[in-house]
């Protein structure tokens, strides 16, 4: 049915440089192989106390995560793990929930680090409450040619305040409406929206926004209320923190992350953020190394930013991310406040397009195919 829709939603296979750097994927997508969080599941930690210590927490999760690589590396079917009945005390996941849990009352989801407790009803940069709640859920048809149709669910709030941003009613705008807790859901629920995207034959589960970072207890914990075998997406800004991200680093399959900037400047800007550059190379690296490597990086360019931003993003992944693919994306214009910024009130041209792309090209960057 979706083949009709998008022909070519296949044809990016047809490239051996994208065999090559999406094998788990592919694998996932003929049942081949067993989605991360699956293995998660299996993995049994000791008993979680009703009080215990956030750094014994995180020893205990870096523990588990060993025997997480070890079943991971034994390279199961799905058959043969699901034969294997799951433990029937606390796993990987759950102390996975237990340690977002912790975190949120004084959160440090994002680098912003507010340190608020949200689960007294406080919010901070992304005005996220403890409740998550959910703008849409649909069968995608516009993501990148490997993962259509994608199975997106978009959450309201985002940890950036981007002054451009085309869904800024879902990130921004949504805190000043009259009901903005109307798309509230429990972790049971999301299961059931998971499902019922899994129902429609989607490729994957594509958690997005606005930004999805601040949502991350409540996507853990859903997990636990679902078993299909399919890829699970991390669609974000990626200005995760350390501790969010090592709790992601085992759960998800395949990684759609932006990168915007070239500079520390143009992200304060535009984004109002600080540390911009450090805290993307950092998370990067650590998907790429220690995660499932296998990374769509998308990259928006804007007008004017060619030399201070494309370029050198570009020239970064080049080096060190060997096994990621570039989206080059030519969709930016002047939406939301961008038009008070005389620089960045247009569209990329046709000629700042081609350089990007040429640039790309020449360093050796994969995103033809994407």
């Amino acid at each position: 049915m979706w083949d009709l829709l998008r022909p070519d939603t296949f044809g990016a296979w047809r490239d051996p440089r994208i065999q090559e750097r999406f094998p788990h994927y592919w694998k996932l997508l003929h049942n081949q192989e067993v989605a991360y969080y699956k293995i998660a599941k299996s993995v049994e930690v000791p008993q979680l106390e009703p009080v215990c210590d956030i750094a014994e927490l995180k020893k205990m999760h870096k523990s588990a995560r060993q025997q997480f690589r070890e079943k991971f590396a034994a390279g199961q079917t799905l058959q043969e793990f699901d034969e294997k009945p799951l433990p029937s005390g606390p796993t990987f996941l759950d102390l996975k929930v237990r340690l977002a849990q912790e975190y949120l009352r004084s959160c440090n989801f994002c680098e912003n680090m507010c340190g608020v407790d949200r689960t007294q009803g406080k919010v901070g940069t992304c005005g996220v409450p403890e409740n998550v709640c959910v703008a849409s859920a649909f069968a995608h048809m516009g993501e990148e040619t490997l993962l259509i149709p994608s199975g997106t669910v978009f959450f309201f709030g985002c940890t950036f305040k981007c002054v451009f941003c085309q869904n800024s009613d879902i990130s921004q705008e949504w805190r000043t409406s009259k009901s903005p807790l109307s798309g509230s859901v429990t972790p049971e629920e999301l299961a059931r929206i998971v499902k019922r995207l899994y129902s429609q034959e989607v490729k994957n589960i594509n958690y997005v926004g606005g930004d999805p970072t601040s949502d991350l207890h409540i996507i853990l914990e859903s997990m636990q209320y679902h078993d299909m075998n399919i890829c699970l997406l991390w669609n974000s800004n990626f200005y995760n923190s350390l501790d969010a991200l090592d709790l992601l680093l085992d759960v998800m399959d395949l990684w759609l992350p932006d990168w915007k900037y070239g500079n520390d400047d143009c992200a304060q800007k535009y984004s109002k953020i600080t540390n911009y550059v450090e805290v993307m190379q950092r998370n990067f690296k650590i998907i790429h190394d220690d995660g499932s490597g296998e990374i769509i990086i998308r990259h928006l360019v804007m007008p004017g930013h060619v030399e201070c931003c494309s370029k050198p993003a570009l020239a970064w992944i080049a080096e060190n991310l060997p096994k990621a693919v570039v989206n080059i994306m030519g969709q930016y214009h002047p939406e939301f406040r961008a038009k008070q910024y005389p620089e960045i009130a247009r569209r990329p041209t046709p000629e700042e397009m081609g350089d990007v792309r040429r640039y790309a090209t020449e360093i050796g960057i994969v995103w033809e195919s994407v």
